[in-house]
């Protein structure tokens, strides 16, 4: 379909010329020019914004995943998020079933730059036990099954837990699908296809506006970025006059 994929090939920064960004700088590519620029990167997003004066208010959290060995067939069980015990599961692709708990709170994590790598992450030993406490009398197929792998990563939460997805209105040229907090599993795909209505038509099917960069106009960011949020905290934004009066729907 005309696309080139470049791999292992870290992109350092913005091409900013004349208040508009022409494309990325590539660490081994060098200049890479486009029309229009989309910033992907999740959790590095702010390693980027930053240079071009437009960082995000998004905090990092690290997050921790498990994985059983894999099963003789296919598990039987639906993507299920357990509230009564405080575990999340679902069958993968080969077999095994994923493990995830928000038990715990987890750390936050400062993104030290661009060559961060989730190796450089610590893994924690308590969510694992608890997990496999708790599912002992839930799920009968695992007696016997252990949890093999122990998958870490980064949960980028933005100051009001939705995803940037759209232009930035002060980099004409620069496009945002990122900080999709914990919903990423769902939002992908739908992201992609709006992504690609703002580029080419310039607009959507639907209002999107809730999702925009630019909505945070009237936040201290750097403040936000210097605050210590804890993880659970950040799903409960601070109420404006208009929540007070109007009931809350959180959105899933």
């Amino acid at each position: 379909m005309g696309v080139e994929v470049l791999e292992d090939d870290p992109v350092e920064g913005f091409i900013l010329e004349e208040g508009k960004i022409k494309g990325v700088c590539a660490r081994n590519a060098g200049e890479l020019r486009a029309d229009a620029t989309v910033c992907t990167v999740n959790a590095w997003a702010n390693s980027l914004m930053t240079q071009v004066g437009q960082p995000i208010p998004v905090h990092n959290y690290v997050h921790e995943r498990f994985v059983t060995a894999a099963f003789a067939e296919p598990p039987d069980i639906p993507a299920t998020n357990d509230n009564a015990c405080e575990v999340y599961y679902r069958p993968t692709e080969d077999n095994r079933l994923l493990f995830g708990t928000g038990k715990h709170e987890p750390v936050r994590y400062t993104m030290p730059g661009i060559d961060f790598d989730y190796s450089q992450l610590e893994l924690h030993a308590a969510p694992k036990s608890f997990i496999k406490e708790a599912i002992r009398d839930r799920l009968p197929i695992m007696d016997g099954v252990e949890l093999e792998q122990h998958r870490i990563g980064l949960i980028s939460m933005t100051a009001d837990t939705l995803p940037n997805i759209g232009p930035v209105a002060s980099l004409p040229g620069l496009f945002l699908g990122c900080n999709f907090n914990s919903g990423g599993f769902g939002y992908h795909a739908v992201a992609g296809l709006l992504l690609s209505e703002f580029i080419v038509d310039g607009q959507t099917r639907i209002d999107v506006s809730e999702f925009s960069p630019d909505r945070f106009k009237g936040i201290d960011v750097d403040a936000y970025l210097a605050a210590d949020v804890k993880y659970k905290e950040s799903w409960r934004p601070a109420p404006t006059n208009e929540d007070r009066e109007t009931p809350m729907v959180r959105r899933f």
